[in-house]
């Protein structure tokens, strides 16, 4: 779910394929999304991210959105009720014509199940 405002189209960026990520990894991709700004600036506020499939929510450590190679907000923690994961007060501007690809990037206990 990404808070918007402006004219924004959010698509996944290539095939999500299921994959196992070896314990204690940092920076692991675990998604991709590309963001395009159609008709004019674009700012985002708050993206929300739900964690599916094998392992435990607690198994993640921290999870971050990096764009150009640069963390975007802070590091954020799984919500173990919701698993979800929230990132608020981003201020991203997106300018208009223009297409930005999102990493979705998390860390992993050494002692993951």
């Amino acid at each position: 779910t990404v808070a918007v405002k402006g004219d924004l189209v959010v698509s996944a960026a290539g095939t999500a394929v299921a994959d196992y990520v070896s314990k204690g990894v940092q920076n692991a991709i675990f998604s991709k999304f590309t963001f395009t700004a159609n008709t004019g600036d674009t700012t985002v506020s708050q993206i929300l991210v739900s964690r599916s499939g094998l392992g435990y929510d607690t198994d993640i450590t921290t999870v971050r959105l990096y764009v150009d190679g640069v963390q975007l907000g802070t590091d954020q923690s799984v919500n173990t009720n919701t698993h979800k994961i929230t990132f608020k007060n981003l201020a991203w501007k997106i300018k208009k014509g223009e297409t930005k690809t999102l990493f979705v990037k998390a860390n992993v206990f050494a002692t993951a199940s």
